[in-house]
């Protein structure tokens, strides 16, 4: 992130503040958001599939999800 943002290299010069609105702060910001929405929708979906038809999370090695016959 400081790189991209052209500000100095060493972390000591900057402040909380100086970094504020620089676009790889906000971008990175913007992503981290989406990548924890996208997260809770596949583990939702992980489950969902567990409950409807079973066997997803014994088939990855969690074995007290398994459906006994």
């Amino acid at each position: 992130m400081l790189l991209l943002s052209g500000l100095s290299l060493s972390p000591v010069s900057l402040s909380p503040a100086g970094i504020r609105d620089v676009a790889p702060r906000e971008a990175h910001h913007l992503l981290s958001k989406l990548f924890i929405v996208l997260l809770v929708v596949h583990l939702t979906d992980v489950l969902d599939y567990q409950v409807r038809k079973g066997d997803a999370l014994s088939r990855m090695g969690v074995g007290w999800f398994s459906r006994r016959a």
